[in-house]
């Protein structure tokens, strides 16, 4: 094609021509930019096609992956709701209550304090996403703020869970443990030494002194909280969710 367009202008020198050469030379130039044009046109469509596929894909998995972590919302929250109902029940029992509740009764209420509210996000897309820096791939500012929101919730509800197994070892709970042997013996599971249990009457006496109710009292404020941190981190995922399905069908 170039000897093609090579000859032509040779003969048009050739046969002294000179205005169709020229007219002829800037047609070919106007071509060849056109040419070049169409070809980064199409250069450029290909990378958008790329990039696009890539963000939708992208999406896609951040979706998948607060679905998950709004499932397991959902189950924390079942239970963390169930332990604060049932340790509120306890706090607002009066002497009396602990007097003549059955020992059972009053088991099924104690064995709370001492639980533990778990709760692990899905969060392998979003940290890939942050560390491979492909978040410009999603431009929805409404998104980016809610991540934020999440994270402050989830930051929170760490700080609180960490708390109580700090009372576990060194705070208020552990100075139950080491003046009852074991914890186990408010549940009385069977699983500490016969030697550390308590008759039915020492077990209403002890559930009645102020150390023991402060010590419930405490853990039953960080299950509020654990609990207020995972309902804040549920609503934000709701609409971190709604955001993503929305970067779907944005270009």
């Amino acid at each position: 094609m170039i000897k093609f367009f090579r000859n032509i202008r040779k003969k048009l020198l050739v046969e002294g021509k000179t205005l169709n050469y020229l007219k002829y030379a800037i047609g070919e130039i106007v071509l060849v930019v056109i040419g070049i044009l169409i070809a980064l046109q199409v250069n450029n469509w290909n990378e958008k096609r790329k990039l696009n596929t890539e963000r939708i894909k992208l999406v896609k998995e951040l979706i998948s992956d607060f679905k998950i972590t709004n499932s397991r919302l959902t189950e924390s929250i079942d239970y963390a709701r169930n332990t604060n109902k049932n340790t509120n029940t306890f706090l607002n029992l009066q002497e009396e209550d602990i007097l003549t509740l059955s020992v059972d009764s009053l088991v099924s209420l104690t064995g709370y304090f001492f639980d533990k509210i778990d709760f692990e996000p899905m969060l392998a897309t979003y940290n890939r996403m942050i560390s491979s820096g492909t978040k410009n791939l999603i431009e929805n500012d409404s998104l980016f703020k809610l991540f934020p929101d999440f994270f402050q919730a989830y930051d929170s509800y760490q700080l609180h869970d960490n708390l109580g197994g700090d009372l576990v070892y060194k705070g208020s709970t552990w100075e139950l443990r080491r003046t009852l042997g074991s914890l186990n013996v408010l549940s009385r599971n069977n699983q500490y030494p016969k030697s550390f249990e308590l008759s039915e009457k020492q077990y209403r006496t002890f559930l009645l002194q102020k150390n023991v109710y402060a010590t419930c009292e405490n853990m039953a404020w960080i299950f509020r909280n654990i609990l207020n941190k995972l309902e804040d981190m549920n609503s934000t995922t709701d609409m971190i969710i709604i955001q993503l399905e929305k970067s779907i069908n944005t270009k």
